[in-house]
């Protein structure tokens, strides 16, 4: 049996008798915390982004540059410091922390030079990996508004708003995918043909726009019955703006990565101060104060991007098998750490 704590991604359930057991919370920190870290304050960390793809494409390697160091590789850090620092998922993942990186970034490696003419095919697999586990993310992060509120009157306004979030965003990126594009982060990359996209596209879009339509009428009268939960509006919200604004507006995949990744990471490393703070019961992770625990991400993150820059000069083949592999391992960390054992049966494993 395994609990699953209230994390980003995690899909688990939460015992029935715990709901509403608790008086209800709107917000993980507070409304305007909440809204401008782990929402990213909607749409708007989009603008300069935006103006930077519009008006000096040129600027894209600083913007980047400046996107992994303060934001990119410390959120994937954020995932290595529980791995290694928190006493109860170091003793249950282990080989995850240090055996499966590596195994990973030797699979890549293998891969790449094995066959680099399927390099396009993996870039292709991250991106879509990517955008699954930017979707997770914030499906989690509803479902613990909702937990928090202790509301559980009618579950199809929360079923209607989860798939809004796994859904919508796959219509929004099928229809920028309609537009030709051969690069992503540098990398070449392999889309699927237009004519294969074309009717997924279409698919995903016949169901989605019915969704919306019917979640909006749904939260009007979770109004009136007073059943509001802010947060569950707000992931709703600034899931659909910022993948909206990124691949139906922007429509070139690196930028539209950026901006999508940029609203992620900053979610996650809020959404996971806020846990290291406040864990859930029987859970004790190494308790960081919100300075010292950026100054160890920003540390870590700029020192992993300078030994993967150094990588690319030297051996630019590991430099590529180290840039999947640490975002494929975050990938797959994240489903396991915020597990842990249900404390009415501890010998068992996951």
């Amino acid at each position: 049996m395994v609990q699953v704590l209230d994390k980003p991604g995690s899909h688990g359930m939460v015992d029935a008798s715990s709901r509403g057991s608790k008086p209800g919370r709107h917000w993980i920190y507070n409304g305007l915390t909440d809204f401008a870290l782990i929402h990213g304050c909607a749409g708007l960390i989009t603008v300069p982004l935006v103006f930077a793809a519009y008006n000096a494409s040129e600027s894209w390697n600083p913007v980047l540059l400046a996107y992994g160091l303060s934001l990119g590789t410390p959120h994937l850090m954020a995932t290595h410091v529980r791995l290694n620092l928190d006493p109860d998922c170091r003793q249950r993942l282990g080989w995850l922390a240090h055996r499966a990186l590596l195994g990973i970034i030797a699979a890549f490696l293998l891969a790449v030079l094995a066959f680099p003419a399927a390099l396009p095919c993996l870039v292709f697999g991250w991106f879509a990996a990517q955008t699954f586990h930017a979707n997770a993310q914030n499906f989690g992060v509803m479902r613990r508004y909702v937990r928090m509120a202790g509301i559980y009157k009618d579950g199809l306004v929360e079923k209607t708003a989860e798939f809004i979030i796994q859904v919508a965003p796959w219509a929004f990126v099928t229809t920028c995918l309609l537009s030709p594009a051969t690069r992503y982060l540098g990398y070449d990359i392999v889309l699927p043909s237009g004519d294969m996209v074309f009717p997924l596209c279409i698919g995903l879009w016949a169901v989605t726009v019915p969704a919306i339509l019917l979640y909006a009428a749904l939260e009007v009268r979770a109004m009136f019955r007073d059943e509001t939960v802010p947060g569950r509006i707000l992931c709703v919200v600034s899931g659909l703006l910022v993948n909206g604004f990124a691949w139906l507006f922007v429509r070139e995949v690196h930028w539209a990565y950026l901006i999508v990744s940029t609203w992620h990471a900053l979610q996650y490393i809020a959404y996971v101060h806020s846990f290291r703070m406040s864990p859930p019961p029987g859970v004790e992770p190494l308790r960081l104060g919100a300075l010292r625990h950026i100054a160890i991400l920003l540390a870590a993150g700029a020192l992993v991007m300078g030994v993967m820059i150094q990588a690319r000069e030297w051996i630019p083949v590991l430099g590529i098998a180290m840039h999947l592999g640490l975002n494929f391992h975050h990938y797959l960390s994240d489903m396991l750490i915020w597990r842990k054992p249900s404390p009415l049966k501890p010998a068992q494993a996951i």
